[in-house]
């Protein structure tokens, strides 16, 4: 009689922790959420990095007057027209990546808000010393 009861005992352990492994649970879903729309370094989500506009705020400290070094970053692999959107509007393009979804831009400061809200940018973020 122990037996039945102690094997009992270990098939219901096995079923209720199998049970448990299959069943989906907060911490282990997969999200549905866009990067941009969970990155910690935009805070207010404007597409603008909260240290780009802390490095702005510092007037010429970090960038040439009236200018800053951003990534562009894109929520497609950016096009040719792209390049030519931001060129027409007197930016830059420093690089351009090959597998990823961004391009490196010089631009005028007073753009910044703008591009931040054209269809197909998702982030403006600070260069930092790359390129």
């Amino acid at each position: 009689m122990q037996n039945k009861v102690v094997v009992l005992g270990i098939v219901f352990l096995l079923f209720s922790s199998a049970g448990a492994a299959g069943s989906p649970t907060e911490d282990n879903e997969i999200s549905e959420d866009n990067w941009w729309d969970v990155y910690s370094r935009d805070k207010n989500h404007d597409g603008i990095s909260d240290f780009l506009i802390w490095k702005l705020q510092q007037g010429d400290r970090f960038f040439d007057a009236g200018e800053a070094r951003v990534f562009v970053r894109y929520d497609h692999h950016p096009t040719d027209d792209d390049v030519q959107r931001l060129e027409k509007n007197g930016i830059e393009v420093t690089f351009r990546a090959q597998y990823i979804d961004l391009i490196g831009a010089t631009m005028p400061r007073e753009v910044i808000k703008e591009v931040a809200d054209w269809e197909g940018v998702v982030m403006l973020d600070d260069i930092g010393k790359a390129e």
